[in-house]
C-alpha cells in the first residue's frame, strides 16, 4: 500500500502535479504490448527503427543514469502550475498502479505520464519525450492534453574527420571522458525539455490548441535566410521561433496548409529545442516530433 506523507505548503504555493516517468527498458522494447494502458500510451509511437536507436542509446548510456538524471531534472519543474513546490519521491512514480493511488489519495487529481525516448544515431541525439496529462475523475483515470517535446544535438560538420568517421569513432566522440559529451547533452536536454513542458502546460488550452498569438511568432525562414537553420518539407510553413538564444533554438508548430491549429492528436502541442548544429540539420517540427533522427 502506498503511504503519502502530507507536508504543509508554503504560502501561495501549489501541490505539485504527480508524475509517472517512463524509461523504455530492453524487455519493454521487445514486448511493449504487455505494458498496460499507460504503457500503451507510452510506447504507441515506437517502431522497429526507433527501438533500434533507443537500444543504441541504452548501450552507450545506462538506463539507470538516464532515470536518475530525469528524476533530478523534473523534481522541481513547474509543470502543473507556476507556483508548484518541488516533488517528493512519493509522487514521482514508476508504475501505473502507483499513479492511480497518488491521484486517488492526494490533493492534486491531475498528473502526467512522461516517457523518455532517447533516439540515438551515431551523428546525434534526439531526446523525444511524449507527455500525457491525466485526471482522476473519482472512478478512473481519463486522458486530457497531449504534448511532445524534443531536444536535438548533432556533431558539427567541421568536427567530422575525413575520411568519414566509423560508428566506433563516433561512439568514442560521445562517450569518452568523465562526464562524456553524451551525459552532458542529456543533462542539457532534460533541462530544456522541462522548461518547454512548463511553457506548454501554461499556455495550451483544454482543447490542446496553441495560443493564437503564437501564429505571429517569427517564421523559421528568417533563420534559413541567415544560414542558421534548415527546414525541409511543406510543414515548414507552420514552424515558428519561440525562443532564439546562443545556447538553443526553441521552435513550435503554429499552423499548416492541411491542419488548423496543433499537430495531430497523437503528437498534440509540440516544442523542439535544438543546438546550433542540429538547427542547421533540420527544424521541421512535424518530422522531429514524429520520428526524431
Amino acid at each position: 500500500m502506498l503511504c503519502l506523507q502530507l507536508v504543509p505548503l508554503p504560502a501561495n504555493s501549489t501541490e505539485p502535479a504527480p508524475l509517472l516517468l517512463r524509461f523504455p527498458t530492453s524487455a519493454e522494447l521487445e514486448a511493449p504490448q504487455g505494458a498496460g494502458l499507460i504503457g500503451a500510451w507510452s510506447f504507441s509511437s515506437l517502431n522497429k527503427e526507433k527501438v533500434e536507436k533507443i537500444a543504441r542509446f541504452n548501450a552507450w548510456l545506462p538506463d539507470a543514469m538516464l532515470e536518475s538524471k530525469a528524476r533530478a531534472a523534473f523534481a522541481c519543474a513547474k509543470i502543473g502550475d507556476p507556483n508548484e513546490t518541488c516533488r517528493s519521491e512519493s509522487i514521482m512514480v514508476r508504475e501505473e498502479g502507483e499513479l492511480q493511488s497518488v491521484l486517488h489519495a492526494g490533493p492534486n487529481k491531475r498528473g502526467f505520464i512522461i516517457t523518455f525516448q532517447p533516439i540515438m544515431v551515431p551523428e546525434g541525439l534526439s531526446l523525444r519525450v511524449p507527455v500525457k496529462e491525466l485526471e482522476w475523475d473519482g472512478e478512473k483515470i481519463k486522458p486530457l492534453r497531449t504534448f511532445t517535446l524534443v531536444y536535438g544535438t548533432r556533431i558539427a560538420k567541421t568536427q567530422k574527420a575525413k575520411p568519414k568517421m566509423t560508428v566506433e569513432e563516433l561512439k568514442e566522440f560521445w562517450v569518452a571522458g568523465t562526464p562524456g559529451k553524451l551525459a552532458v547533452e542529456v543533462d542539457k536536454g532534460l533541462a530544456e525539455i522541462a522548461g518547454m513542458l512548463s511553457v506548454l502546460t501554461a499556455n495550451i488550452d483544454a482543447k490542446n490548441e496553441i495560443p493564437k498569438a503564437w501564429r505571429d511568432l517569427p517564421k523559421i525562414k528568417t533563420l534559413e535566410k541567415a544560414g542558421r537553420a534548415r527546414c525541409s518539407g511543406v510543414p515548414c510553413a507552420g514552424v515558428r521561433i519561440y525562443k532564439d538564444t546562443p545556447e538553443s533554438l526553441w521552435v513550435t508548430f503554429a499552423s499548416d496548409p492541411w491542419v488548423a491549429g496543433s499537430l495531430p492528436p497523437s503528437i498534440g502541442a509540440a516544442m523542439v529545442s535544438l543546438d546550433a548544429d542540429a538547427a542547421k540539420w533540420e527544424t521541421n517540427v512535424w518530422g522531429l516530433t514524429f520520428a526524431g533522427y
